[in-house]
């Protein structure tokens, strides 16, 4: 498939990613206004988006690891939530290449904290943008190249994806391999059922100060389901199921499973 949508843009001599040279120059000399320099800035992910943070982790994850055999030894991948901050990062087959980006988990690619990236200008744009090394105002940032994408579910944007690169590398390739992974991460995360809101008989579960995770699994036990089913509904290991039960059981003051059904569902 990658090498067909590469013959086809060749043909065409398209490109479906925006360059610096794409944006118009004012506009360009005021995002890049916004970075006043220094050392790279770690920010939290909020917390009420990790849910879905977690879900597009096991997506990516999943998809780079079956096209691991198309990448160079020099490419990375970030995933980005909506605000900037780099929630993972996958490496290529080099660790000395890993070490040598710098901006890790927690690292914000934010136009104020980053400067000019190919994340920041996706995050302005909506679109997918590629950024080549002397390109970038961050001198961590200048020894690699990356074209970033973002993530959308319904037509709403909930992260992006962002390849790094060697800086003198040909961006068609990364840019193919960032093709491929958005589009099946795209379809699988929207392929998932949305969790409906629990329901009126369930609500007595929020007398017994259960975090909002903890209610999800007791609602999902008490309806029966399955450790191996709650796991990967959640996008969690089954391990984490069984610590939130425990935790479940605990706050609610039963011991097995016997239990918890009488005592809520009797």
């Amino acid at each position: 498939m990658m090498d067909s949508v590469a013959a086809e843009l060749a043909e065409t001599d398209g490109r479906f990613w925006v360059e610096a040279r794409d944006v118009a120059p004012e506009i360009l000399r005021d995002w890049k206004k916004e970075y006043k320099g220094g050392a790279v800035v770690y920010r939290q992910a909020q917390a009420r988006k990790m849910d879905k943070i977690n879900q597009l982790i096991f997506i990516v994850r999943g998809e780079v690891s079956r096209l691991r055999k198309h990448f160079s030894s020099k490419v990375a991948v970030l995933l980005i939530d909506i605000d900037g901050v780099i929630v993972d990062s996958i490496s290529g087959k080099e660790q000395q290449w890993k070490d040598g980006i710098q901006f890790g988990i927690g690292a914000s690619l934010a136009m104020k904290d980053a400067g000019f990236n190919a994340a920041a200008a996706s995050i302005k744009l909506g679109e997918v943008v590629a950024v080549s090394g002397s390109e970038h105002q961050h001198p961590l940032l200048k020894r690699r190249s990356s074209i970033c994408s973002p993530i959308r579910l319904r037509g709403n944007i909930i992260g992006y994806l962002d390849l790094c690169f060697g800086a003198g590398e040909n961006v068609m390739f990364p840019a193919l391999l960032l093709y491929q992974i958005i589009s099946n991460a795209e379809a699988k995360i929207a392929s998932i059922p949305k969790i409906p809101a629990p329901e009126e008989g369930f609500q007595f579960l929020d007398n017994y100060g259960l975090t909002a995770r903890e209610k999800e699994v007791g609602i999902r036990w008490l309806r029966n389901e399955s450790v191996v089913k709650i796991a990967a509904d959640l996008f969690i290991t089954e391990g984490t199921v069984r610590n939130m039960i425990k935790k479940v059981y605990a706050k609610t003051k039963v011991h097995s499973k016997g239990e918890f059904m009488t005592k809520f569902l009797v």
